[in-house]
């Protein structure tokens, strides 16, 4: 992949949500559990692999609000939280080919942005706490 120039998309939490769901049955969360531990044994091997563009993805299906709990197990599974950020943002961006619209904050490219109180570089949780959203150019949420 990192040869071809393509894109992984690891999407970790899709795994976790079977594991952490109290209503499945026993046989499916150990199914979970055995999928989760192969993928992070995955993405363990690819962050050592130079070249490999990690773009950030969640597959989520209406739990919207919890993607960043996908940069939280990129952190724990051994990525470093500015390349976490960066999946979600500049890599992205250049797997969609909207590198030149979003992905950075840069004269001319779509005002979207948020902010948090912490510092996500010491704390990737932060992400998850968020309190001021800015989208295009317009801000739709104030908290602090």
């Amino acid at each position: 992949m990192a040869q071809k120039g393509c894109y992984w998309v690891p999407t970790m939490i899709a795994y976790l949500r079977g594991l952490e769901n109290p209503n499945a049955a026993a046989a499916a969360r150990k199914m979970s559990e055995g999928t989760t531990q192969r993928h992070k044994a995955t993405f363990q091997r690819a962050l050592k692999i130079p070249g490999l563009k990690i773009a950030f993805g969640s597959d989520l299906t209406g739990n919207h609000g919890t993607n960043a709990r996908e940069l939280e197990v990129m952190v724990r599974y051994g990525m470093a939280p500015m390349a976490a950020i960066k999946s979600a943002t500049m890599v992205a961006a250049e797997l969609m080919g909207w590198q030149n619209k979003i992905g950075s904050l840069e004269t001319g490219k779509l005002a979207d942005l948020i902010a948090v109180s912490g510092n996500p570089l010491a704390d990737i949780t932060e992400l998850q706490r968020v309190k001021f959203v800015m989208k295009d150019g317009k801000v739709v949420k104030n908290a602090f």
